[in-house]
């Protein structure tokens, strides 16, 4: 079996899920915690005052928000305020971005705010998404490939289509017939200036009849290129 770094959330059990809410609140808001149950105003200093928070009929510290009028779930409404950079939270942030198959940080976000608030959490979520190996891979960035020199025939002026380049495009299916046609692409080499040829097959025949069409318009060539198709090997030119 795969050794795994980091336990899914949702292998944790629910009752243990929440003592461990209850634990993390109590280790990083105790000075809040306090106020509430006292019923006091918190610190100016607290870093949650803002999210006006309240506790549960559970002890566990939600916020308020302004949704106490929408058809959201109560989860929604008041999520669970836990804090940003421990453990419990990575772990809750990488359940959410598997849910929504590694998809972005908005998405995540969205998902880790059905139940819970974690402060400054965008820039959180981007954090522990960076680290993903998963998204690593299908968002780097792929090789750049380094050219070869062009050939002297690619450089030098010549007259047009002297140095020329063969091949097919196709087959094109035409409404009117049964038969498929291709395309003789014939490419001068320096200025990338084309010529086309309609032939109705891809045999040897067919080949020189348009070639010598389009010599007999462009002018003998020089030099021609092909990928040594079986068409242009056995023409006898």
């Amino acid at each position: 079996m795969r050794n795994q770094s980091w336990i899914s959330i949702i292998s944790v059990p629910y009752q243990r899920r929440n003592l461990d809410q209850e634990k993390v609140q109590a280790e990083h808001f105790g000075m809040e915690i306090n106020c509430l149950k006292e019923n006091k105003n918190l610190p100016k200093d607290s870093k949650i005052r803002e999210l006006n928070p309240f506790l549960n009929e559970r002890g566990i510290v939600r916020i308020s928000g302004r949704l106490h009028q929408s058809t959201l779930s109560y989860h929604e409404k008041h999520p669970i305020l836990i804090p940003a950079k421990i453990r419990f939270t990575e772990l809750l942030v990488k359940d959410a971005h598997e849910k929504v198959l590694h998809s972005g940080v908005a998405d995540t976000l969205i998902q880790v705010r059905e139940k819970y608030w974690v402060p400054k959490g965008r820039q959180i979520i981007k954090s522990i998404i960076r680290k993903c190996f998963v998204c690593k891979k299908f968002n780097s960035r792929p090789g750049t490939q380094i050219m070869a020199p062009l050939p002297r025939d690619r450089k030098e002026q010549s007259p047009p289509f002297a140095v020329t380049g063969l091949d097919f495009a196709g087959p094109i299916y035409v409404k009117n017939s049964k038969e498929k046609f291709y395309i003789l692409l014939c490419t001068y080499a320096v200025t990338r200036a084309l010529h086309l040829e309609l032939v109705t097959s891809l045999t040897t025949e067919a080949f020189l009849l348009a070639f010598r069409r389009f010599i007999s318009r462009r002018g003998l060539c020089t030099v021609t290129y092909s990928d040594n198709a079986k068409t242009f090997k056995r023409a006898e030119i």
